[in-house]
């Protein structure tokens, strides 16, 4: 029985105290999330939790106090914005009625003596995150840019440790409170979660299709549209729909 652990990636959160539902929703994700309501607050997290990345709420680009450690972030922290955050739901898989967002980044559903005060506020906004999806995505790309170089890992097996590439990984898969990491030739069982695991895999070579399974893109034999599965050597992995867009941003069509 194989045995894996790692920290879990650091993450700080800005927002206004009105919002609900991001923060369990990181946790679940895997993430070690702090979150600061006022600017002072984001100040000391900086400095004792030391975030690996930093997530904006775009409001507070509305309030003069934050503009200035906004600007600092900018220069020496990676940081994402998102936009929209009393609309994520915080339901069982962060993905509810929430996340569907009916209108577009920075879209005005106002009129009269308020358009002006909209469309200023829309200017803030521009190319900010709206949607769960999205921002795993781009957690995933920036954290994987710090563990760029890790190419293998160990896991103990019996009394041997075993060396695991990870350009050997077929894709991995979690059953109860292990993952399951697929080769051409074994299997290996480890305890540890898929998101901790997530954490370790570079996103360009592997993405999640579900909520237990991550392939390794150059191992996909075919993607059956209809039954929604990928073929993997005599595998076939199912894709759920919420990943489904996940995965085919990595899928070049002729």
């Amino acid at each position: 029985m194989g045995f894996f652990s790692m920290d879990k990636s650091k993450v700080l959160l800005m927002h206004q105290p009105s919002t609900h539902g991001l923060v369990p929703f990181l946790e679940r994700a895997g993430y070690a999330v702090h979150s600061a309501e006022k600017p002072e607050d984001a100040a000391i997290s900086l400095l004792e939790h030391e975030p690996e990345v930093v997530i904006w709420d775009v409001s507070l680009n509305r309030m003069s106090e934050w503009n200035r450690l906004h600007a600092m972030l900018k220069s020496r922290t990676p940081l994402v914005s998102v936009n929209q955050l009393k609309s994520w739901d915080d339901s069982e898989d962060g993905l509810g009625a929430g996340s569907a967002l009916s209108g577009k980044i920075g879209e005005p559903h106002v009129s009269g003596p308020n358009l002006s005060e909209a469309l200023e506020a829309s200017s803030q906004t521009e190319g900010a995150i709206d949607n769960p999806d999205a921002l795993l995505g781009k957690l995933s790309q920036l954290l994987s840019k710090s563990k760029g170089d890790i190419r293998h890992f160990y896991t103990k097996v019996g009394n041997k440790l075993r060396r695991i590439e990870l350009s050997d990984i077929r894709f991995i898969q979690v059953e109860g409170k292990y993952s399951t990491i697929h080769l051409e030739s074994r299997n290996y069982h480890i305890k540890s979660s898929l998101n901790d695991m997530l954490h370790l895999l570079s996103s360009n070579e592997f993405v999640r299709v579900s909520r237990n399974n991550v392939v390794n893109l150059k191992f996909i034999e075919h993607i059956d549209v209809f039954q929604s599965t990928v073929r993997i050597g005599n595998d076939d992995v199912p894709i759920s729909r919420t990943y489904k867009e996940n995965l085919m941003r990595f899928v070049q069509l002729m």
